[in-house]
């Protein structure tokens, strides 16, 4: 894969194994350069097994954080129809500035 930019739209997918229970939401949470969390509603994708994001066009990383470049956090989170949460694996992804 190459460099992320902070200028670019945002498009994530982390995969999962088996689901932990009926499903009543799905986000990909972040903790940006700043230690701020966040979350983006997610969509999951059932015969891919995967979670995905997908930002506006025009919509950025730069609109998520006052200091948008350096190493993001990444992880899954399942919220069941119980109420039970269930966080993903996180990752590291460095995110670069335009040009760098």
């Amino acid at each position: 894969m190459g460099k992320i930019y902070t200028v670019q739209p945002i498009e994530i997918e982390i995969g999962y194994v088996t689901l932990p229970g009926t499903i009543a939401s799905v986000a990909i949470k972040y903790k940006n350069p700043s230690k701020v969390e966040g979350s983006f509603v997610a969509t999951l994708d059932e015969v891919n097994k995967l979670v995905k994001y997908k930002s506006l066009a025009t919509e950025s990383l730069v609109d998520f954080s006052d200091k948008p470049n350096g190493d993001w956090v990444f992880w899954n989170s399942f919220v069941c129809t119980d109420g039970a949460e269930f966080p993903g694996e996180p990752f590291t992804q460095t995110i670069y500035l335009e040009g760098k």
